[in-house]
């Protein structure tokens, strides 16, 4: 699914930048975009995708049990942790693209679900959320499955601590943005 909103996110995210300029050849959608003045039937607009990132890992971080002990290690952290990670970046891109947005932690499964009243969050309060509940999985391994198409796969998932360094940086925390980012750093050998 995240591939899904690739594209669309990398878009949303740089065509709204300071020096982009719209020409006769761009198309409409993106002129909006472009010019911050966009329509509810522009194509970039619908954020379904997204929340269907959100629905899957609510899904599996409301089954998950993650006390399973297998030769003596709990074999579905490493997972709960990506899944966490992708939840909170995926929130992150809706609130920067669309300032305030629904906000749901629990699976919707039913049409009842679907229509509760859910609060709406800005970027200022996801961060709230989220950087409690990622720090106790600050020093777990991303789930690694060897290689894949020439990658390790352990580089597929979206790696905590540069994912609480944003956040920091969002609420204008430098010390702790700059002590995760460093922390990153050193664990993988970069610097």
């Amino acid at each position: 699914k995240l591939q899904s909103i690739a594209d669309r996110t990398i878009l949303l995210g740089e065509l709204r930048g300071d020096l982009v300029v719209d020409n006769e050849n761009t198309v409409n959608d993106l002129r909006q975009l472009i010019n911050h003045n966009v329509t509810p039937d522009n194509q970039f607009c619908d954020y379904s995708d997204y929340y269907a990132i959100i629905n899957n890992c609510n899904y599996f971080l409301d089954k998950v049990d993650t006390n399973v002990v297998v030769s003596g290690q709990k074999v579905l952290v490493k997972e709960k942790t990506a899944v966490l990670a992708i939840r909170a970046w995926t929130y992150m891109q809706l609130a920067l693209i669309y300032e305030s947005v629904p906000f749901i932690t629990k699976p919707i499964l039913t049409v009842v679900d679907a229509e509760k009243d859910f609060p709406m969050y800005n970027l200022q309060d996801m961060c709230d959320y989220f950087i409690p509940e990622l720090l106790p999985f600050v020093d777990t391994k991303l789930p690694s499955y060897g290689n894949i198409d020439g990658m390790e796969s352990r580089y597929m998932f979206f790696p905590i601590r540069l994912l609480l360094g944003d956040m920091y940086l969002w609420k204008q925390d430098y010390w702790n943005a700059f002590r995760q980012y460093a922390e990153y750093t050193y664990e993988e050998g970069l610097g």
